[in-house]
């Protein structure tokens, strides 16, 4: 688990209405905007079976402060690698205590 490290954001927008009545997100090519997570832990990669395919997923975690700007269609890139926000932030709270520490976010990258 590393401490400290910048999270680029790249926030989407919503593109023109298609014909099945529906918006794409379309992704900047630059970072809309940058936090600093608390602490990045790389999560494990599962190697799922797919025929034809020989994807690895990525599964990392960012905790973040409680002000964290960050919402589930946003995508992110720490130390070079890219991954999409997995769901909504959660908040980092500590059970015994109920004291907020801040929010969970789980991500998410597809390889191959």
């Amino acid at each position: 688990m590393r401490r400290g490290v910048e999270v680029k954001v790249f926030r989407p927008t919503l593109g023109p209405l298609t014909n099945r009545n529906t918006r794409p997100r379309i992704y900047p090519d630059a970072s809309t905007h940058i936090v600093r997570a608390r602490q990045f832990a790389p999560g494990g990669q599962p190697e799922p079976f797919e025929a034809g395919r020989n994807a690895v997923v990525t599964v990392p975690t960012l905790y973040l402060g409680k002000a964290a700007d960050l919402n589930e269609y946003d995508r992110v890139e720490v130390d070079g690698q890219r991954y999409d926000v997995d769901g909504k932030p959660d908040l980092w709270v500590n059970r015994q205590t109920g004291h907020r520490h801040g929010v969970v976010v789980r991500l998410k990258g597809v390889a191959g």
